[in-house]
């Protein structure tokens, strides 16, 4: 609407200016050199009374259009005047009516000329205003409330949220992501595809009375927060729960992320919802993220944003603020109280990951992903960073020691030789067989984890050239303290066979000891070094004084199970 301006109201009255004549009639002799009549003017201000200043208001278009009380963070919806008050006893305050009669009255706080009036969205007696237009009058009142000027203004009550995000991108940019165990089911395998909708909002099975946004009674739905479970999705009844939940996405580190967001004004009990009807919303995009095409606010309209979150090899629980923003028809945008804040849980990974086989399980899992994110903890994005996390994770955080006994394996083993490489992923998940393991088991862990984050590792294997195992330098096996001349208990100084990882540029990885990395592996003092993407023959020569002697064999990825 169009303001009134306070000029013409505060503008005084000119002081009124009268020219006086003044005869003075001077009588002389007769004669005809006598005097004769003399006039002269004067001029004299007659000053009228000042004119009495009045109270005066205005609407102000700082006032916000329209705006949801119900928004996540409204603080109070700020109606604005402009003022010019006479006497330190008047107070502004703004009456909210509708056509059924008067809602409410609030009494606003003045500086200077400016009147703000917070109203909270609720009526006299504390009950909601559903949605739709709302009359407005600010008012100037006196000590005993009576109203000394008045001002039009209208406002509109809206219900707006978001109850679904789907997530998207270029070509190999999402990852599908398994969890293990669905309901607490040993291999209750359950795949989230990457056309798996992450964020969904609505009203559960069996509830009554309530909207996409509102709990039956009209109290606003909780925003659902990321699902904490490393191992099942939240489940209703005999499947997975498909009302309302938040599920993690895994992509490519700098991929672009593609977010189609879908509003919606869904109101308990109300069938025409809380849409605008009078003025015009838009939604704003979250920080990080641009939107492209059409943002007007329309129940169950889709608005793309994009942006690029994922930067490293981490966990990002990142909060998203979709704010709103409201006009009058033609009108400036007025950023609405409050924010739709949604946190989505995205893990980045390496690259698209790389397995032996295309079947289920063999995709990145859930917990093993989260596990290498904690490592991580996105220092870094590329293949020596990460690789470097992972060995460092298994050989000093998996809680694993070596089988100084026999150096037997627990969790992985070869089915028809070398070739057939298989990790029991699901029983060492769990630790079902214990924390003791061997060179085979930890050269699948690497392998099998790197894999699952886009790191193309296989196990290959050492042997020496007459088959009789070959000596060893001093090392120090995982969950070991110190450097020993032996792994094992028997004093035994030499390894049969020993299981590596290889990347493709040809680096060693191995968690299952670290070497002496002081030039001198054959004797006192040590300098612990971990086998993190050395050059081979730097490996060997660290590993064994047989170096020269050593084989390799297979290149080659695990089956997982």
């Amino acid at each position: 609407m169009q303001n009134p301006s306070l000029a013409g109201a505060l503008r005084e009255r000119s002081k009124s200016v009268s020219l006086v004549t003044i005869a003075i009639a001077m009588v002389g002799s007769s004669g005809c050199d006598g005097p004769a009549f003399v006039i002269e003017t004067t001029p004299m201000v007659i000053e009228t009374p000042t004119a009495r200043l009045v109270p005066v208001i205005a609407a102000s278009p700082l006032t916000v259009p329209a705006a949801d009380p119900q928004m996540p963070g409204f603080d109070g919806w700020p109606l604005v005047f402009e003022t010019r008050m006479t006497d330190p006893a008047q107070r502004c305050r703004a009456q909210l009516s509708r056509s059924a009669g008067p809602i409410v009255a609030v009494v606003g706080t003045v500086r200077g000329t400016t009147c703000t009036v917070s109203w909270d969205g609720m009526g006299a007696g504390g009950a909601r205003v559903n949605s739709g237009p709302v009359e407005v009058e600010g008012q100037i009142i006196d000590a005993a409330g009576a109203v000394l000027a008045r001002a039009p203004d209208r406002i509109e009550v809206v219900r707006v949220g978001i109850d679904r995000i789907d997530l998207s991108g270029e070509t190999g940019a999402r990852q599908p992501l398994l969890y293990r165990a669905m309901g607490g089911r040993r291999d209750g395998w359950f795949e989230m595809p990457v056309t798996f909708t992450p964020f969904a909002m609505g009203p559960d099975d069996g509830e009554t009375g309530s909207s996409a946004l509102e709990l039956a009674g009209g109290a606003p739905r909780p925003v659902p927060t990321p699902w904490e479970s490393l191992t099942s999705p939240p489940t209703e009844g005999s499947g997975v729960e498909n009302d309302i939940y938040n599920l993690p996405t895994a992509w490519v580190v700098g991929s672009r992320i593609d977010y189609d967001v879908r509003l919606t004004s869904d109101v308990a009990g109300v069938d025409a919802g809380g849409s605008p009807t009078v003025m015009e919303v838009r939604i704003a995009p979250a920080t990080g993220l641009t939107a492209s095409g059409d943002t007007t606010f329309r129940d169950g309209a889709v608005v793309r944003m994009s942006g690029t979150p994922v930067t490293a090899v981490d966990r990002y629980d990142t909060a998203h603020a979709f704010g709103f923003e409201s006009r009058r028809p033609g009108g400036e945008w007025q950023p609405m109280p409050g924010a739709f804040t949604i946190t989505l849980r995205m893990y980045g990974l390496v690259a698209e990951p790389v397995f032996a086989r295309t079947t289920i399980p063999h995709r990145p899992w859930v917990d093993v992903v989260d596990t290498i994110a904690g490592w991580v903890d996105g220092a870094s994005g590329d293949q020596a960073g990460v690789g470097a996390a992972v060995v460092r994770g298994v050989y000093r955080d998996s809680g694993l020691r070596y089988d100084t006994r026999s150096g037997a394996s627990a969790y992985s083993d070869y089915l028809g030789g070398w070739s057939g490489g298989v990790f029991e992923m699901q029983a060492f998940q769990e630790r079902r067989y214990g924390a003791v393991v061997n060179c085979s088991d930890s050269a699948a862990i690497v392998s099998a984890y790197a894999n699952m984050i886009g790191l193309d590792f296989r196990y290959r294997i050492l042997t020496h050239r007459s088959s009789t195992g070959f000596q060893l330098n001093y090392l120090q096996g995982i969950g070991a303290t110190e450097f020993r001349f032996s792994p094992f208990d028997s004093g035994r100084n030499y390894f049969r066979y020993h299981a590596i990882v290889n990347s493709r540029d040809v680096r060693t990885w191995d968690a299952t000891l670290a070497v002496d990395g002081d030039g001198t592996p054959s004797a006192a003092p040590f300098t612990q070094l971990l086998v993190q993407g050395l050059d081979p023959m730097a490996y060997l020569q660290a590993l064994s004084p047989e170096a020269s002697n050593i084989v390799t064999q297979m290149d080659d990825s695990v089956r997982i199970q």
